[in-house]
C-alpha cells in the first residue's frame, strides 16, 4: 500500500462446515508493528469490526502519515475464554507517498 492511503483490505469471511462463524463468545485483537514496535493497537470498534462470520479492518490514512515506508507485519487473534488463536497474518508493504 501507499502511505497516505487508508488501509481497508476486503472483509475476510470465515466458516465451519459452511455455517458463518460465531464471534459474539471471543474478543478479536489484533496488532501491526514494524521491527518490533507496535504502530497501532486493533480491536473491535477500534480498527476492526466484527460480523456474522466475517472481521474487516481499517486504519484511517492520517493515523499512518508519520509511519516510514518498510515491512510491517500484522496479526489478528480470537480469544474465546483463554484459547488463543490467530486467525489471520501477513505483512503490509508501504511505499512511500508522492501526493502530500
Amino acid at each position: 500500500m501507499v502511505r497516505g492511503d487508508t488501509f481497508a483490505p476486503p472483509t475476510v469471511s470465515f466458516k465451519i462446515n459452511g455455517n458463518a462463524e460465531d464471534f459474539s463468545a471471543s474478543v478479536i485483537r489484533g496488532q501491526i508493528r514494524k521491527d518490533g514496535v507496535v504502530k497501532k493497537d486493533l480491536s473491535e470498534g477500534s480498527g476492526i469490526t466484527v460480523g456474522v462470520g466475517t472481521i474487516s479492518y481499517r486504519v484511517e490514512a492520517l493515523e499512518m502519515l508519520d509511519w516510514v515506508a518498510g515491512i510491517y507485519e500484522y496479526d489478528v487473534e480470537k480469544d474465546t475464554s483463554g484459547l488463543v488463536e490467530t486467525i489471520q497474518y501477513g505483512q503490509i508493504i508501504l511505499k512511500p507517498d508522492t501526493t502530500i
